[in-house]
């Protein structure tokens, strides 16, 4: 019995390959970036994950693409990227086609990035390279160190003015929030909703403010911001809608206009009028007046250059209706947000006086109005916040009468709405000279208010003898604020019908109460707890993967809150990978195998997979040629082997005839199937001579002996020999004889000549060592040279020249050819093809007389020869033998 053990060599290519085939196999399907391949040379970037690719500081999630591009801007190469160690061709120009269709040897690479969950490309990326310069060759190899995205800024949130506020004037300041990393900002007045017809566009705006002067009034405008860096322009932001009021006309100082003859004061905006030492806020109006107090013209200040008309009397009318020629024209100063009337002003001219003449052009320098009651409030503006809800936030402000007048200052305010309120005071006042009063004013958010998060604008308006005076109230209660401390869950790699777990901490960075309306998602996730709320701590969510199934999983995480993000999204990824089946061994080989005799081999199968055992469900084989000692099914797990006895004896397959047993051993499991060639080998038995003929030479008879060997595995059975002229035989053998592997049996051979020339014939050998029962197995070539009695062993001289056919033929690989000459002579024997090319020599010299011969070992192909002699006697020139015969090699 032989044992025979297969073992597997793997080489450093096929260890590369199912290293890294599985990572890149989880990581082709492209969305956005497309390429062409196999487009001519390539090169490689590798990607590890230490070079943590980022976009503006944050890591790429799984699905995000990375893009390589020529300096042309041809995509030439992408990849998604699945948070493992990945590889990604780069693909060189074809030569052989007209256009350009991938990278030229010099060209730069340059990266592009895409996020799935944005659906946004980056093309300001910087790549780092720990391998190579990012110049192409064709099979260069560049590995990355670090690849940087950055990306535009986010949108700004609009400040002032809100959303659809109206009646304002014709010049308005706006303004938004500063935006971390933003170079400048894009600012854009449009009169359309489609912002096509700007009235004002600015891209290079440094701070986060713009006035826009000349609107038209009654007119409804839009305004957006966005922000610009390195990476490009950013968002825009939502837009706001405005109004301007309709023609700013007087409403508080009335006139008669086009009563005769008038004049033009101008009020420059670089003057900046004031009353006391605060300018006039646009809405203000600024009258002029008769010595008798007669209003003959009027303005509303907008901020801006104003002109305005001063009317003169008109004299067809008896009545006094304007100014008369040479009167000193006054001034007066209505504030429209106090409703207070001013009427001590002190105005100063540039160009003209004071006194009225028609047609005349007068040109303020300064303009001053005096307040008759010195009204102080400590604060005009209140700003409370952030204030949670459930909380009280209170602040006081002071009301005084600083004038030096005896005077009582007297009035009413309204109480504000909630949020805000004012504590423990009444609705009328009455401050005497230096005195104060103190108001409390509340803000008190809750939940009962709609909107119930966010800021909240209310006024306390003071009405007194001194004017109209408002204290802007402020308030915030934020909205609760949601962070998470993934962006996406990833599981791995996990066992079916096992759990994987993870965390999510869920974060609150509000004063309010984060709530957690429902939290959900789809098996084969799960989530706990399912709702709950977040104060100013964190919130556990325990997610789990449980796979009952091989696949890869992908879902959502829906957070459901009462932040300004209602839906926290997080992306969910699992796998279950089905188990590897790897066999040690594509072919066993047993053989040479004795008819009767056994044989076995060893076959390794391993689970080659990461988490799944593998279950192997059928083998299929042709029984009882071969015979496995194990019966499906049965498991195996992750990186662990069972060994398979592979049988070729009795009991299994015992060959019933000679020749070579093929069949193949398919293992199918659940992590593929494997194939392995069976080949058994029961040969022949071979029979072969020594040795390969027998020469007698000159003799009247003779005995030789020949050895038949067997170097097969199975006997070899002689079942007869024989010769076909009676010159030659063998000595009595009883047959059949039996000849073991590797032993071997004499036969004696005899030669007797009746006359005196040359013999040749061929000793038949008959055996099981062909197919056919009966057929000749082995030729043996016996030649011999007959004398009379006497002469045994003494040269014989032939009569004349002779050339025989040689012997045997057809041959392989060897010949004898016999010739005789009658006298000495030179001799030439040659060789030739069927071309007419010699191929050998085998004898060229003077030769003696007698009968001649020569072997041929012939190492030419299969096919027809010619051997042609040429021989001429020493003793007599003139006689000359020439004769060609042919000869047949069979390899």
């Amino acid at each position: 019995m032989k044992e025979f053990v297969v073992a597997s060599r793997l080489t450093a290519i096929a260890l590369l390959i199912l290293t890294v085939l599985p990572a890149v196999a989880r990581s082709q399907t492209l969305e956005h970036f497309q390429f062409a391949t196999n487009t001519g040379n390539n090169a490689i970037v590798a990607v590890p994950l230490s070079a943590n690719p980022t976009i503006s500081g944050l890591p790429l999630n799984l699905g995000d693409e990375i893009g390589v591009f020529t300096s042309a801007g041809l995509c030439v190469g992408a990849v998604s990227w699945p948070k493992l160690d990945i590889v990604l061709t780069v693909w060189g120009d074809d030569q052989q086609t007209p256009e350009l269709d991938g990278a030229v040897p010099a060209d730069t690479l340059r990266f592009r990035v895409w996020s799935n969950v944005r659906n946004t490309e980056y093309s300001l990326v910087e790549a780092a390279y720990g391998q190579g310069d990012g110049i192409y060759v064709p099979d260069a190899i560049f590995i990355l160190s670090a690849l940087t995205a950055t990306a535009p800024p986010p949108p700004p949130e609009l400040l002032v003015p809100t959303d659809r506020t109206g009646d304002l004037p014709t010049t308005v300041e706006f303004s938004w929030t500063e935006v971390a990393g933003t170079g400048s900002y894009h600012f854009q007045v449009s009169a359309d909703i489609e912002f096509s017809q700007l009235v004002f566009d600015d891209s290079a705006l440094a701070s986060p403010s713009c006035v826009v002067r000349s609107l038209q009034t009654a007119t409804q405008y839009l305004w957006r911001v966005r922000g610009l860096n390195e990476a490009g322009a950013g968002e825009w932001s939502q837009a706001f809608r405005f109004s301007t009021a309709a023609v700013l006309i007087p409403v508080h100082f009335v006139f008669a206009a086009f009563t005769g003859s008038n004049a033009t004061i101008v009020i420059p905006d670089s003057i900046h009028p004031t009353v006391g030492e605060k300018g006039l806020d646009i809405g203000d109006e600024v009258g002029a007046f008769t010595p008798a107090g007669l209003c003959v013209g009027a303005v509303v200040w907008e901020g801006k250059n104003t002109a305005m008309a001063v009317w003169g009397d008109n004299d067809q009318t008896d009545s006094i209706d304007g100014l008369r020629g040479s009167e000193l024209v006054g001034m007066k100063v209505w504030r429209k947000g106090t409703d207070t009337e001013y009427q001590t002003v002190a105005v100063q001219y540039s160009t003209g006086s004071a006194q009225y003449s028609p047609n005349a052009l007068m040109i303020v320098s300064s303009l001053i109005a005096s307040p008759v009651f010195d009204f102080w409030m400590s604060d005009s503006v209140v700003v409370f916040g952030p204030v949670a809800h459930g909380q009280s936030v209170e602040h006081s402000i002071v009301l005084r009468n600083g004038s030096i007048s005896t005077d009582t200052l007297s009035g009413t305010f309204a109480h504000p709405q909630v949020p805000f309120g004012v504590e423990d005071a009444a609705v009328a006042f009455r401050l005497g000279p230096g005195d104060s009063l103190s108001l409390v004013v509340l803000f008190a958010p809750t939940s009962d208010i709609i909107p119930s998060f966010g800021s909240y604008v209310d006024s306390i308006v003071i009405s007194s003898v001194a004017g109209i005076s408002r204290i802007l109230l402020s308030g915030n209660s934020p909205y609760p604020g949601v962070e998470t401390d993934v962006l996406d869950i990833v599981f791995g790699e996990v066992t079916r019908d096992s759990v994987g777990s993870a965390f999510v901490r869920i974060s609150n960075n509000s004063i309010n109460e984060l709530a957690l309306d429902t939290v959900f998602t789809r098996p084969p996730f799960s989530v706990e707890p399912v709702h709950g709320s977040v104060g100013q701590d964190t919130l556990t969510l325990t997610v789990r993967f449980h796979p009952t199934s091989i696949g890869a999983f992908s879902d959502t995480l829906w957070i459901g809150n009462n932040s300004q993000i209602p839906w926290v999204k997080i992306p969910l990824f699992g796998a279950s990978p089905a188990p590897f089946l790897w066999t040690s061994a594509s072919s066993l080989m047993f053989g040479p195998v004795a008819l009767r005799d056994t044989a076995h081999a060893t076959l390794a199968i391993r689970n080659d997979g990461s988490v799944n055992v593998l279950t192997v469900t059928s083998m299929l084989y042709v029984a009882p040629l071969f015979m496995v000692d194990r019966t499906p099914p049965f498991a195996i797990v992750p990186g662990d082997s069972v060994v398979l006895n592979v049988s070729f004896n009795v009991e299994g397959f015992t060959p019933d005839g000679y020749g070579t047993h093929i069949d193949t051993l398919r293992i199918e499991s659940d992590g593929g199937y494997g194939i392995v060639a069976l080949r058994g080998d029961s040969p022949r038995p071979t029979v072969s001579a020594s040795p390969l003929s027998l020469d007698f030479g000159s003799v009247q008879k003779d005995t030789q002996s020949v050895h038949l060997e067997n170097v097969s595995v199975n006997p070899l059975r002689v079942d007869t020999v024989y010769t076909k002229s009676v010159n030659f035989g063998v000595l009595a053998v009883s047959y059949p004889v039996m000849v073991s592997n590797t032993e071997s049996f004499e036969l004696r051979v005899w030669f007797n000549a009746d006359s005196i020339k040359f013999y040749a014939d061929t000793l038949y050998v008959v055996s099981n060592a062909v197919e056919n029962t009966g057929s000749v197995s082995l030729a043996i070539a016996l030649l011999g040279i007959g004398v009379t009695t006497g002469i045994g062993n003494q040269s014989v001289v032939p009569q004349e020249y002779i050339i025989y056919q040689n012997y045997p033929n057809p041959f392989n690989p060897s010949t004898i050819i016999r010739y005789g000459l009658p006298g000495r002579g030179r001799v030439l024997l040659e060789v030739f093809n069927i071309l007419g090319q010699r191929i050998a020599v085998l004898v060229d010299g003077e030769m003696s007389a007698a009968f001649h011969e020569i072997a041929w070992n012939a190492t030419v192909p299969t096919g027809l020869y010619f051997y042609r002699i040429e021989a001429v006697s020493i003793d007599n020139p003139n006689t000359r033998f020439i004769q060609v015969k042919r000869m047949l090699v069979i390899k």
